[in-house]
């Protein structure tokens, strides 16, 4: 049966050493999870896992470019002007307006992307640590029964007094 062990650390460092020793140990990185409610982006533990960002990024661009050359399009059509035996719908305003909103289609993704990338916790559902709040990080892994007495000293081992481990 699994359980589910969580450790609160006052250091990135001493959390940065206590995972180092939970991989060692044989667990993969998918079993545990790293929580902080700021980055540390020079230290080991953070997600490794490749962005997406640039291909929602892309699908803005081009969902802004299609809804900007739409647009040009359909106002043209829909205006009915005299256009004197001239294209109805110009090229250089069409590239103008359609690269404009391509423009707005990439901001709008990527803001969207990061907001949901950053896998921001929910603080209704819960009141938080307060050590958490003071720059804490809590280590969170699911262990098997057999495995739960070592794992605990491996995270008490690198807490050094300040780590509290809750079951």
């Amino acid at each position: 049966m699994s359980k589910t062990i969580s450790a609160i650390f006052d250091a990135p460092e001493q959390a940065e050493l206590a995972v180092s020793e939970l991989v060692r140990m044989g667990f993969s990185r998918d079993r545990f999870n790293v929580v902080s409610y700021e980055p540390f982006h020079n230290l080991s533990f953070g997600d490794n896992s490749k962005s997406r960002l640039p291909i929602v990024a892309l699908a803005g661009a081009i969902i802004g470019g299609l809804c900007g050359a739409l647009l040009v399009i359909v106002t043209s059509r829909w205006v009915n002007l005299e256009t004197g035996g001239m294209p109805i719908v110009a090229a250089a305003p069409t590239g103008m307006i359609t690269f404009g909103l391509a423009g707005l289609g990439i901001i709008v993704a990527t803001f969207l992307g990061v907001l949901h990338e950053m896998r921001l916790p929910d603080l209704r559902s819960q009141s938080p640590d307060p050590s958490l709040l003071a720059g804490g990080l809590m280590i969170t892994i699911e262990c098997k029964e057999d495995q739960l007495e070592a794992v605990e000293q491996a995270l008490k081992k690198f807490g050094q007094g300040c780590c509290q481990v809750v079951k």
